[in-house]
């Protein structure tokens, strides 16, 4: 580290060492591998051809999975890979469900596996949930699928069905310091490959900080920056779902916002007379660094009946 211009190193490509290469009668390959040493560089900096070479072939930058809503993948093509996207709404906006639509729908995908980590919500409602997805019917409690005439057995076959082995849930323990949500996302990706992560909603990180306000936008602002570099690192999607004050802006979280690849704004009237109006979530992209396009991505209904969202007709 102190002298890296004075070392360089051969290449042993198809064998061990060089004793390898002479029993196996490739002493030619020897021999030019000798007179064409490489440079010593640490494994985090690159240059040269076969460096080159190597990262555009190995790196798919910003490769996505479609949402399935067609006026969300027209501006952003899908769920990113590669960095975060960060989801805002106000209290009561739908938040939570739409991220359950994201959810099952990546699951569509046989070769997409997710982890999630609903902080306001037990495992059994997580499951539940996407339950109601496969089957089509509301199961979302006992009560729910026993009106609608669904077996425990048969809400727990639909679950296993949807989530199966590529469907992570982790928790944050009541002892765990709020910075090990890094850790167990590191985990979810090394050790069990899934391609997404969602955390919702992120402000209950921060309400586990001791330091007050300042304690919780430096927290969430400490979170955001290395939860970024995370995500380049391991080339996995990060959602964080965020609740917004009455004024539009993000409480403690502002921090995450500027750390986004894609900033996704979801609207809704909730005071509206009319039933429709009033389940309608509309989709705005406020900042798209990979695509550049932004604005009114479309809409998204919700049943009260089924308690499933779906798209509702979008114009290109």
């Amino acid at each position: 580290e102190l002298f890296p211009s004075h070392f360089f190193y051969v290449a042993m490509s198809k064998h061990n060492d060089a004793n390898e290469f002479l029993m196996e009668g490739a002493k030619d390959d020897l021999l030019w591998a000798a007179r064409k040493p490489q440079r010593f560089s640490p494994d985090n900096f690159y240059m040269g051809d076969d460096d080159i070479k190597d990262t555009i072939l190995r790196e798919n930058p910003y490769s996505y999975v479609p949402t399935g809503h067609s006026g969300l993948d027209n501006k952003i093509r899908g769920l990113v890979k590669g960095g975060l996207t960060f989801v805002k709404a106000p209290r009561g906006g739908g938040k939570t469900e739409m991220v359950r639509f994201f959810e099952c729908g990546l699951l569509k995908d046989p070769d997409v596996r997710i982890g999630l980590m609903h902080m306001e919500e037990m495992r059994s409602t997580t499951y539940r949930a996407m339950a109601t997805y496969e089957m089509g019917v509301n199961v979302r409690t006992k009560e729910d699928a026993a009106s609608n005439g669904i077996s425990e057995d048969a809400v727990i076959s639909a679950a296993q069905k949807i989530a199966d082995d590529r469907t992570v849930i982790f928790e944050l323990r009541s002892h765990d310091d709020p910075l090990k949500l890094l850790d167990y996302v590191r985990m979810a990706a090394t050790v069990y490959g899934v391609d997404y992560v969602f955390i919702d909603h992120v402000q209950r990180l921060a309400y586990l900080s001791q330091g007050g306000a300042d304690g919780a936008t430096s927290l969430l602002t400490s979170i955001g920056s290395r939860m970024a570099q995370l995500a380049k690192e391991l080339d996995i999607g990060v959602i964080f779902i965020s609740q917004v004050n009455d004024d539009g802006r993000t409480k403690y979280a502002g921090s995450l916002e500027e750390e986004a690849i894609i900033c996704l704004k979801l609207e809704r009237d909730t005071e509206n007379d009319d039933e429709d109006i009033r389940n309608t979530t509309h989709f705005i992209v406020d900042k798209n660094r990979p695509f550049s396009r932004l604005g009114n991505a479309g809409s998204i209904l919700y049943d009260p009946k089924s308690t499933i969202l779906s798209e509702e007709h979008y114009d290109v």
